[in-house]
């Protein structure tokens, strides 16, 4: 018998979206799941909308409570679960219909696997386009190192083994709102082998309600905090990861210096990344412009991200 997939949703005032959401994953070809749908504290017609859509499919699950936030609301979500794999879509989300076929293919062949996530399209809401998330191949099996220096996994792609889970003693940490993937998927890789489908499987749409949109000021305090927690946890992780660390904090500097440059304050934001110009063009060309308004950058990385994503539009559209 096939195994069980637990889709999660988390759902806050996500009347917009959430239909699309629940269909995209009632219409996957792997029939063996449940959507359990937490709606954290909603104040629109989620509810509603849900429940019709429950009443019609009996795998869907409403379950309502005060809004906590998103990992709680995942966490929650994951404590209703009877999966013994559980797949993660956040409302604003969409699959594709071969999704969880192709990663429970995977999962069946190795039995070792405690994780599986695929390329995925991004698109912004309004604005047309369809952008390739990841844009070359990434690391298969032990990923820890890799994933460290960068967080290359598409949140609404990720399938996990359950029982990882009780391995770790947690889910998602509740501390945390921006990076809470972030850093459960940090902790999932650093305990076993992960795989990889190196095409997109979902649609992950960008929008002016996103709550990361609205709060980037967050990402680099929750990076600094997910460093932290490693390092109090694990020992000897800061000379076992020296590397990694490195390119961990210069990543959250440009993160602090892009909030600033956001913010107008083109002295701090320049200072962020001063002491990386000289190793990383990226840094470089950052550090030039942010003699100017972040818009300008904006209009430059919607150019480049439109010329890499062409062949992916027509082969999408074909």
């Amino acid at each position: 018998m096939k195994s069980l997939v637990s889709v999660i949703i988390p759902a806050y005032n996500a009347e917009k979206f959430i239909e699309e959401a629940i269909k995209s994953a009632q219409n996957q070809t792997y029939k063996n799941i449940e959507i359990i749908v937490v709606d954290d504290g909603s104040t629109d017609g989620t509810a509603e909308i849900v429940k019709k859509l429950a009443k019609k499919d009996k795998r869907i699950r409403y379950h309502h409570q005060k809004n906590k936030g998103v990992s709680i609301a995942r966490n929650t979500a994951i404590n209703y679960s009877k999966g013994q794999f559980i797949a993660l879509l956040d409302q604003d989300d969409i699959w594709l219909p071969e999704k969880i076929k192709e990663q429970m293919i995977l999962f069946d062949k190795n039995k070792r696997l405690v994780l599986v996530f695929s390329n995925a399209i991004f698109f912004e809401e309004g604005k047309g386009g369809l952008y390739l998330v990841l844009r070359k191949q990434r690391p298969r099996g032990r990923i820890f190192r890799d994933l460290l220096k960068h967080n290359f996994i598409p949140c609404p792609t990720a399938v996990i083994k359950k029982s990882v889970l009780s391995q770790l003693g947690e889910g998602f940490d509740e501390e945390l709102r921006m990076v809470e993937d972030y850093d459960l998927f940090l902790r999932v890789a650093y305990v076993g082998r992960v795989d990889y489908i190196d095409k997109p499987l979902a649609k992950w749409r960008r929008h002016k309600g996103n709550f990361t949109y609205n709060h980037r000021e967050l990402l680099f305090l929750e990076r600094e905090h997910i460093l932290k927690k490693f390092k109090d946890t694990y020992p000897d992780f800061e000379d076992d990861y020296a590397d990694e660390i490195k390119h961990f904090k210069r990543r959250t500097d440009y993160e602090k210096a892009v909030y600033a440059w956001q913010n107008k304050n083109f002295k701090s934001a320049r200072k962020y990344i001063k002491q990386y110009i000289f190793g990383d063009l990226k840094y470089l060309i950052a550090y030039v412009f942010m003699l100017f308004p972040y818009r300008y950058f904006e209009f430059l990385d919607m150019c480049y991200n439109k010329a890499m994503s062409r062949n992916w539009r027509r082969i999408i559209n074909e």
